[in-house]
């Protein structure tokens, strides 16, 4: 008697998917999203921070459409990204759309600066300086005017002044990771920026954490609404003093003498 054995072979591209799952299980991205967004357990199959993580994998491995995801994970083991129980049917658009509107209901700059300071902290940095500055992203086609957000012409810096853009400011730690990032109106000035990022800076961090920073930006960020603003905070800063201001040219005689 002959028995012949029949073996069904599943073949899967991991690729980095599962190094970049590991990394956010280290910084405990899932249950930190899961913590500050609104959401019931019992009426989810599977929760926001798994989905959105399911998104920031997808984002670092290619960038496919949204609708495109699921098939992204079709050829992924999702059972060892998101559990034994999970499929890659969990992950449709329908669902991640669901996951990116409650991410929006808890402001998404909020939420972003949380997870980023404690990832700092699980990673065993302090805060210190903090490089911030801004940059533009342009876009094309037609857009529907949108209420928080303008995508408007503005000063190009990847040198496009012929599209409208968006703005994107960010605050940076000298481990080159960004503890604060902030989606602007795409004729945000750099001079107005600076204020507004302070002022939700100061929002996300504790006292300790405050006295500890170190304000790095460009000449941008000196002027005298600005100065009397970070002279109320007790903000530590360091920047260029721009030519418009007299002791520019005192100071910079006194530095060749």
């Amino acid at each position: 008697m002959r028995i012949r054995w029949m073996t069904k072979m599943l073949s899967l591209h991991s690729g980095p998917a599962v190094l970049l799952n590991r990394i956010a299980q280290e910084i405990d991205f899932e249950d930190t999203i899961n913590r500050l967004l609104p959401w019931d357990p019992a009426r989810c199959t599977l929760s926001p921070g798994a989905r959105i993580k399911a998104l920031a994998i997808h984002i670092l491995c290619g960038l496919d459409p949204l609708y495109e995801v699921k098939d992204f994970y079709e050829d992924q083991d999702v059972a060892l990204l998101f559990g034994s129980s999970v499929t890659a049917d969990a992950l449709n658009d329908d669902a991640l759309v669901r996951a990116l509107d409650k991410l929006y209901e808890a402001t998404p700059w909020t939420v972003y600066s949380t997870l980023a300071l404690h990832a700092l902290s699980k990673l065993g940095h302090r805060l210190g300086p903090i490089h911030c500055d801004t940059n533009s992203f342009s876009l094309e086609g037609a857009y529907e005017r949108e209420c928080d957000l303008q995508i408007a012409y503005g000063y190009s810096k990847d040198r496009r002044p012929d599209l409208k853009q968006i703005v994107l400011g960010l605050g940076v730690t000298p481990e080159r990771l960004p503890i604060l990032a902030t989606i602007e109106n795409g004729n945000t000035s750099d001079k107005t920026w600076n204020v507004t990022f302070i002022r939700k800076l100061r929002q996300t961090l504790s006292q300790e954490d405050w006295e500890q920073i170190l304000y790095v930006a460009d000449s941008a960020l000196i002027t005298k609404r600005n100065l009397r603003y970070m002279g109320r905070l007790k903000l530590g800063f360091v920047s260029r003093l721009p030519d418009l201001f007299s002791e520019g040219e005192t100071l910079k005689d006194l530095a060749w003498q």
